[in-house]
């Protein structure tokens, strides 16, 4: 048992009924009390102020204030502390009403007796210090409420709002007197199926979405029956789920444009798990095999394309011999066990077509998956059967084109070999007898005649111009150094009378190349330089030449460079027939001949570089 007493403050005017009550306690062994006595609420104000009571004996007819007016201004003064309304059996409706204000109990004045007295300070007190507590857990309860990410309120049965945290404050506003619906909905009566309606009746959750027109958001709306204070409540939870709606809507137009995209993507498309059996097909797939999509699924891919091959081995797709080297079901399983993706794999597979079998070429890329974590490969499948054969038939025919162009080539050394032993041979003989004739001519004429014997050594003078014409010409077709004196040398020759001929500086470095190609190609690489220096005595208005031959490895690089005015490649290599230009396409082509390649660079004032390689021939 406490030692310490209890304080109580008694509040009574009337001095007989102040000593009875001090009498009442004074004869109670068990408890020590103070008591402090006035007679005036004024007085019992200021004591509240200033002391701390245990619980206040409170008369509601006191001098200076009447009725319950005199319990709200106590417990306004001291609402931690228990008060007990002392009033007469004429006042009991007023007692009632005073417990609703905040008393914790009532004594009649007329029936007050020791042990009512005792048990109403004791009862008081206990009533309020769980009051203390259950409003500390509520100040709790609301503290968690207002720190929810949702908004939350509690809803009495005329649905008004008792409480608001602070995120419905922050969407709706205060809420004042206003009741939900007209706050919530803009309406002036209750809504049609309310949910609030059906938890009070049922005392059952209710779970909801609910749009706010006002605001352009959704929620999930949870109320719950909530009894705080012996009185059914309705708490209303509301979680903010609009971004949530959105993105789930957008993964739904997602999926949906997917697939679109899928069954309508004009490539052959399935899904196969891990034992390569197909788990959807596109549009193009059932159409390549010739079956509904039901009737795809379960089955191994080679199965479903109706590859000759899936029918080797009783045990069906992947089981026969042929299986084993084939690269679409390498390219599946890699993608399943390894989860490298391929793009673009190029096989070729048996199929039944017209009642003839045909091997179909395509372009197959692979994808891992995991589908509700289950590994699977999504393959696409792209027929270019038809762009193959196209490619074949352009390739055979660039061959033969390029064939003709060898041959053209071929022929034009041969009519060169022949143009070039005719002015040798006939026109460079008959030139000569022709000197030799004007040489005797002009022996014979006497000084008498000294006018036609002038005449006569013009002419030798112009025959023997004509002679180192047809000579240069003759050297032109068939370059006669080649074979006295070696390519190198020839190179060296050609490129220094042309640089006399077109009044240029030059520079030529060439490594020892003698032996290293057989005569043809030396031939060719003669005709390159040719045709790259009369390039540019034509266009480059060059003042300087550069060329080199350097050994590599497997290969000679020779390189042809000037510093003239250059010019724009790719619009020259784009345009077509003459437009482009003979020499520039015989070069390449005499290049291809080799087995080697030819590349070009210039701009605009930069000049050019011809760049060559020639592969060694075993």
């Amino acid at each position: 048992m406490s030692t310490k007493p209890t304080r109580i403050l008694l509040v009574e005017d009337n001095p007989g009924d102040a000593r009875l009550i001090r009498e009442m306690l004074a004869e109670t062994p068990a408890q020590d009390f103070s008591i402090e006595w006035v007679s005036r609420l004024a007085d019992g104000l200021e004591r509240l102020g200033r002391d701390q009571f245990d619980v206040v004996l409170l008369d509601l007819g006191l001098p200076d204030s009447q009725g319950l007016d005199t319990l709200i201004k106590a417990y306004k003064q001291a609402p931690q502390v228990p008060f007990v309304v002392l009033t007469g059996l004429a006042d009991q409706t007023l007692a009632l009403t005073a417990l609703r204000q905040g008393a914790q109990d009532y004594l009649f004045k007329d029936e007050t007796q020791p042990n009512l007295l005792l048990r109403a300070i004791r009862y008081a007190t206990e009533r309020k210090q769980a009051e203390l507590v259950l409003e500390t857990e509520r100040r709790k309860l609301y503290a968690l409420l207002n720190s929810l990410p949702a908004f939350v309120h509690l809803k009495r049965r005329d649905f008004s709002i008792q409480f608001a945290n602070r995120r419905y404050v922050e969407f709706f506003g205060e809420p004042g007197p206003k009741p939900c619906f007209e706050i919530l909905h803009g309406r002036s009566e209750p809504c049609e199926n309310c949910h609030v309606v059906e938890v009070f009746k049922t005392k059952t959750p209710q779970k909801f979405e609910w749009t706010d027109p006002l605001h352009d958001r959704i929620f999930e709306v949870y109320h719950y029956p909530f009894c705080p204070d012996d009185e059914l409540l309705v708490l209303t939870l509301g979680i903010d789920i609009t971004e949530r709606k959105r993105a789930e809507e957008g993964v739904r137009d997602r999926e949906a444009q997917l697939a679109t995209i899928y069954d309508n993507a004009p490539l052959i498309m399935m899904l196969l798990d891990a034992e390569r059996r197909v788990c959807k097909a596109n549009k193009m797939a059932e159409e390549c095999a010739g079956e509904d999509e039901a009737d795809l699924i379960g089955r191994r891919g080679g199965e479903a394309w109706r590859c000759l091959h899936a029918l080797d081995d009783p045990e069906g797709c992947g089981f026969g011999p042929f299986c084993q080297a084939c690269r679409v079901r390498d390219t599946v399983i890699d993608t399943l066990e390894t989860g490298q993706n391929h793009h673009q794999v190029e096989a070729s597979l048996p199929f039944l077509i017209d009642g003839e079998p045909r091997d179909l070429t395509f372009l197959l890329s692979t994808a891992r998956l995991a589908v509700r974590g289950e590994p699977q490969v999504l393959i696409t499948v792209q027929d270019i059967t038809r762009r193959k054969e196209t490619e074949e038939a352009l390739r055979q025919s660039e061959e033969n084109l390029r064939y003709l162009a060898s041959q053209l080539l071929n022929a034009q050394e041969r009519e060169r070999v022949r143009i070039a032993h005719e002015l040798h041979d006939d026109l460079g003989q008959s030139l000569l007898l022709l000197k030799l004739q004007l040489s005797g001519i002009t022996r014979e004429l006497t000084p008498e005649l000294e006018g036609p014997r002038q005449q006569c050594l013009n002419s030798i003078d112009t025959v023997q111009d004509i002679v180192d014409s047809v000579r240069r010409l003759s050297q032109d077709l068939v370059p006669p150094t080649l074979t006295e004196i070696g390519l190198k040398a020839a190179l060296n020759s050609l490129l220094d009378e042309f640089c006399q001929h077109q009044n240029l500086a030059y520079a030529l470095d060439i490594d020892e190349i003698k032996g290293l190609f057989p005569p043809d190609i030396e031939l060719i690489i003669y005709r390159i330089l040719q045709e790259s220096l009369t390039n540019i005595a034509k266009y480059s208005q060059a003042t300087k030449v550069s060329v080199s031959i350097k050994r590599k490895a497997r290969e000679a690089w020779l390189s042809v460079e000037d510093n003239g005015i250059g010019f724009e490649v790719d619009r020259t290599l784009t345009r077509r027939g003459r437009k482009r230009g003979l020499g520039l396409t015989s070069m390449e082509e005499r290049a291809r001949m080799m087995g080697g390649t030819f590349q070009i660079w210039s701009k605009p004032q930069q000049g050019t570089k011809i760049h060559i390689t020639v592969p060694f021939r075993p």
